[in-house]
């Protein structure tokens, strides 16, 4: 990861067409950025026990499906990137050119993993906010949004499709934000969740068409 440039210079390079320059071991590169978002999965589990703690239900039935409800939101945010994507990306990255691998590299695991890392940060703020009782619809809604974005823009450098399915789901995750800014915690989670997974199934059935 050493040879991996990071904040400003990974700026530069791309501004500047050099990231050429650099070098990657293209499976090893694939692999150790699985594993941040898979920290950063476990990290919103986290957030969801902590949430669940904070909060004092009148009706331990909503503590239970929140907490239920959540669990499947980030199970589906997991679903989402490693059920097959992350490897058509490695064997994308692998097949690639030297040259080109390196921008897809920077521009792919970097600028698309960081939207992708911060969409799953703010959903695990909005979820802690809703389990504690406080609005947080914006900040879930926000970061699905940001989440799908970054994924587009992650299957589009990896030559990677359907995006189009995303590109509406994140639109709509906008909606919801603006939209429920009344909702309860439970009907945030189900909308945020029912949207995630329709996606996710929307775009198997386009994938099985299309083979």
């Amino acid at each position: 990861m050493a040879a991996v440039p990071r904040g400003g210079v990974a700026v530069a390079a791309t501004v500047l067409r050099r990231e050429r320059r650099f070098t990657l071991n293209a499976a090893h590169f694939a692999e150790r950025h699985g594993g941040i978002i898979l920290i950063a999965l476990g990290e919103s589990v986290i957030a969801i026990a902590m949430g669940a703690s904070a909060s004092n239900p009148s009706f331990k039935g909503e503590w239970l499906a929140g907490v239920v409800l959540s669990l499947v939101l980030v199970a589906s945010l997991w679903w989402s990137y490693f059920d097959r994507e992350d490897r058509r990306a490695a064997d994308k990255l692998v097949a690639a050119e030297p040259e080109e691998r390196s921008r897809m590299g920077i521009l792919g695991y970097w600028y698309a993993h960081l939207a992708l890392i911060s969409g799953i940060v703010l959903i695990a703020a909005g979820i802690r906010q809703l389990l504690e009782g406080h609005p947080g619809m914006g900040l879930l809604a926000g970061g699905m949004a940001l989440f799908m974005l970054g994924d587009v823009f992650f299957r589009w450098v990896m030559g990677m499709r359907p995006i189009a399915v995303r590109c509406v789901g994140a639109a709509l995750a906008v909606v919801l934000g603006f939209s429920g800014t009344r909702w309860g915690a439970q009907a945030a989670l189900v909308a945020i969740a029912a949207l995630a997974i329709a996606v996710l199934l929307i775009e198997r059935r386009l994938e099985s068409r299309t083979a």
